[in-house]
């Protein structure tokens, strides 16, 4: 208590004038003080401002990419079972083609014998026919 006393003695030594620029001062550089926080402040929430769009932006974009990935994970899908089918497609034309050259080597074997078979049998025919007796003719 002594001390708060000592200092109030000392601040009577101080003339009025004095205590009132340093009062004008103080009010002044609390002043200039609020304002640059008031400044600050509005900056801050702005810049709040500025992140939440952003933010939503960027949850759009996001978004966006998910749809993105997902339809082209549905497209590599859908070529997968294409190229499957592809190659279904190759074996069950190259399995239809061993059949028709099969089928078709059979035909022209079969072809090839009953051609033979024709040639036998009008060579046959043509012999048995010139040793027949002619019309009327009895032997």
């Amino acid at each position: 208590m002594g001390a708060l006393i000592s200092l109030f003695a000392w601040a009577k030594g101080i003339p009025l004038r004095d205590w009132l620029g340093a009062i004008a001062l103080g009010a002044i550089i609390v002043f200039v003080l609020w304002w640059d926080h008031r400044e600050r402040q509005i900056g801050r929430d702005e810049s709040a401002a500025q992140i939440t769009t952003l933010n939503g932006q960027l949850a759009d974009a996001q978004s966006a990419n998910r749809s993105n990935a997902d339809a082209i994970k549905a497209l590599q899908s859908a070529n997968h079972q294409c190229e499957s089918g592809r190659e279904a497609d190759r074996e069950a034309q190259a399995t239809a083609l061993k059949d028709r050259d099969a089928v078709a080597a059979k035909l022209n074997k079969d072809a090839a014998a009953a051609r033979a078979t024709l040639q036998a049998l009008l060579a046959g025919r043509c012999k048995d026919w010139a040793q027949q007796p002619a019309c009327g003719v009895t032997p």
